[in-house]
């Protein structure tokens, strides 16, 4: 393990601090105070410059949490980052610490791909009949791409399932070259 720790122990962390309470509040709130940086600049900037004192760090902190009702352990997840100066590890804590808790909740993300958009009742379809292949709750994001011509790809974590009638075309002139 390197020197500093990462986004994803930082998450894990709190993950765990968090999982008697509401672990989903505190998902969003993360997501909000990367959000909350990323929209003010000078702020992050403040908030990462090793020059200033991490006492100042704190008060701003505990100004915003404030001001945005964030709970106790983001205020104090923030505090630890800005004093160690791991700030830029935010964005990834936030995306592991909602990885960990889709994981919790027993849902999968899965990216679908189609030539056209599908209507609703098509959407809605996949959807289920991704859950249940997988005996998961499946949270799905839609993308088109005409270059498939037809057909679905699909991923679900690692696992790719390409029925494009581009793929199909592409298997078809594999068989054809291997017998000729």
């Amino acid at each position: 393990m390197s020197k500093h720790p990462s986004g994803a122990h930082y998450a894990r962390a709190l993950f765990e601090s968090v999982t008697a309470g509401d672990p989903v509040k505190v998902g969003e709130e993360l997501s909000a105070a990367v959000d909350l940086l990323r929209a003010h600049p000078d702020l992050d900037r403040v908030l990462r410059d090793p020059v200033v004192e991490a006492h100042r760090k704190q008060a701003v902190i505990g100004e915003v949490a404030q001001l945005a009702r964030w709970s106790a352990p983001i205020a104090r997840t923030l505090d630890i980052l800005a004093s160690a100066h791991e700030l830029h590890a935010l964005g990834a804590m936030s995306a592991h610490y909602q990885r960990l808790l889709r994981q919790q909740q027993r849902v999968l993300d899965a990216e679908v791909t189609t030539a056209v958009p599908l209507d609703q009742a098509q959407s809605q379809a996949l959807v289920e009949a991704l859950s249940r292949q997988t005996g998961q709750r499946v949270q799905v994001t839609f993308a088109v791409d005409p270059s498939l011509v037809g057909g679905v790809v699909t991923r679900v974590g690692s696992t790719i399932y390409d029925g494009s009638v581009a793929r199909q075309l592409e298997r078809m002139r594999e068989q054809i070259v291997e017998r000729a």
